[in-house]
């Protein structure tokens, strides 16, 4: 992942999920999600992929609620 100008990391569901600018070079008013199969529930043996290329708005933070469920639905 090239560092860019916004970044943010949360951590939900035994995953990482990273969103970084979706231009490196900061020209863009938008963010690509990437997620770290850190439990390797998805079977992929602890792989990036990236969720969303080109997520609508530029993320600067995230978090995940201490309500929010510990499992991904399904």
């Amino acid at each position: 992942m090239p560092l860019t100008n916004a970044f943010a990391f949360a951590f939900w569901g035994g995953d990482f999920y990273f969103f970084t600018l979706g231009d490196p070079n900061g020209q863009a008013d938008y963010s690509k999600v990437t997620k770290l199969d850190y439990d390797d529930s998805d079977n992929s043996g602890k792989a990036l992929t990236t969720v969303h290329a080109n997520a609508p708005i530029r993320v600067v933070g995230a978090g995940v609620s201490t309500c929010a469920p510990l499992e991904p639905p399904g």
